[in-house]
């Protein structure tokens, strides 16, 4: 029997110092829809709310429990929330052990990351820690979401299947977890396949065959039919329509791009190992002189002025002054005050963009797991941190092992943004 390595026990104390600082807090932000939800579950009164825009399953599941308690409250449900996230943690560890066993593009076997402080990082991650004793959905969630590409990536499709299907019902935008999942499966079939014959051509027809209705059945179908009632009609809820879609919006992918060099910028330096290529390095080392170091730094400045250009929109619900509140708006308000500050935000982007780039080419699969689990933030009207935390999370496991004094930086990184943003929240001064 394994024992339990030193950072999972570390994760599971950050997670409880988030419950301890937030556990008498008030109601903070969309806790007044779940966990009043959630209380009145608790109560017996198994009415859904108009307001709230996820199905109630969750909400079903910690009322029933913090039922069983003579007086119900606030830190029942935060409490179930932190073992919640506890599970989360430990879950995504499970997929990044996936991640890392998937082969490269060129099928040799991927460089392993190292392992150790994984699921610390995970914890101290700033889309994780301050939301693990908030009553939300997206940590429960988490959960079968890992699971459902952890299991994909192992070539274990029934499991997939199942967990995507309970991450949809936990929270309907992980459909594109879902996505992600069918993505990898194809990837990995492509990869056994190119291992064993020549060319794609020279597979048999019964075995194609056979591929493809086993692809449909286990994702397309469930898919199709969940994006119709998510994208298309709406799930029905009271009087509310949950997440009812009306078009492309580009604001979450934009600022999900421009957030990576400002997360991970302690690995981006040169060491044993980095998030970028050794052109990228050389590029941080002031190696400026080099031809090709010149042009990967035109090409994220191209990149980034063309996302601006293109992908530039500050149109939201939240583009009101009474909302912020938000410390997301507040960067929306400031990027939209100038083109000296779009500017920055473009070349971050850029950035951004050039990093996922470098990762993709090593993984095959991993680029198809961003592929599909990034697609969500096309759809998502509101510019919100939370809905990038898959795609990011997704960077954060697939990335190979830096140097032990970068992963210490990265690790007190995070720490910090973590317990700023908790704090905040604390003092109720700003919400992410």
């Amino acid at each position: 029997m394994k024992r339990w390595r030193p950072d999972g026990l570390l994760a599971g104390l950050v997670v409880l110092f988030a419950l301890a600082a937030l556990h008498d807090r008030p109601l903070i932000s969309d806790e007044n829809h779940h966990a009043r939800q959630a209380l009145a579950f608790a109560a017996g009164d198994w009415t859904v709310m108009p307001s709230l825009t996820v199905l109630p399953i969750w909400h079903a599941l910690v009322g029933t429990v913090a039922g069983l308690f003579e007086q119900p409250g606030l830190l029942h449900l935060r409490a179930q929330q932190a073992v919640a996230a506890i599970g989360a943690v430990l879950a995504l560890g499970w997929m990044g052990r996936g991640l890392e066993a998937a082969s490269l593009v060129d099928g040799s076997p991927a460089p392993p990351s190292g392992g150790g402080g994984r699921l610390l990082q995970t914890a101290l991650f700033p889309l994780v820690f301050p939301f693990a004793a908030l009553v939300y959905t997206d940590l429960p969630a988490l959960i079968p979401a890992a699971l459902c590409l952890g299991s994909a990536l192992r070539g274990r499709h029934g499991l997939a299947l199942g967990f995507g299907l309970l991450a949809v019902l936990l929270r309907q935008t992980n459909i594109f977890v879902l996505l992600a999942a069918s993505l990898v499966a194809l990837g990995l079939f492509w990869e056994e396949r190119r291992e064993e014959e020549p060319s794609f051509s020279d597979v048999p027809r019964a075995e194609l065959r056979t591929a493809l209705a086993r692809f449909l059945l286990l994702y397309v179908l469930p898919l199709a039919l969940l994006g119709s009632t998510m994208l298309g009609l709406g799930a029905a809820i009271g009087e509310q329509d949950v997440h009812h879609i009306s078009g492309l919006h580009t604001g979450n992918l934009l600022f999900g791009l421009a957030s990576i060099p400002l997360l991970f910028w302690p690995v981006l330096t040169p060491g044993r190992a980095s998030l970028v290529s050794a052109r990228i390095e050389q590029a941080l080392e002031g190696a400026t002189r080099r031809p090709s170091v010149r042009r990967a730094a035109a090409a994220g400045l191209v990149l980034g002025l063309l996302l601006v250009a293109l992908l530039w929109t500050n149109s939201h619900p939240y583009n009101q002054g009474r909302y912020d509140f938000f410390l997301h708006n507040r960067a929306l308000t400031f990027f939209d005050s100038s083109v000296a500050a779009r500017l920055v935000l473009g070349l971050l982007a850029g950035l951004g963009a050039v990093m996922v780039v470098q990762l993709v080419r090593r993984r095959l699969v991993v680029g198809l797991a961003l592929l599909g689990a990034s697609q969500g933030l096309l759809l998502a009207e509101m510019v919100e941190p939370r809905y990038w935390l898959v795609p990011l999370l997704i960077v954060q496991l697939a990335r190979r092992r830096s140097s032990g004094r970068n992963e210490v930086v990265l690790s007190a990184w995070w720490a910090l943004l973590s317990l700023g943003l908790l704090r905040g929240f604390r003092d109720a001064s700003f919400f992410l």
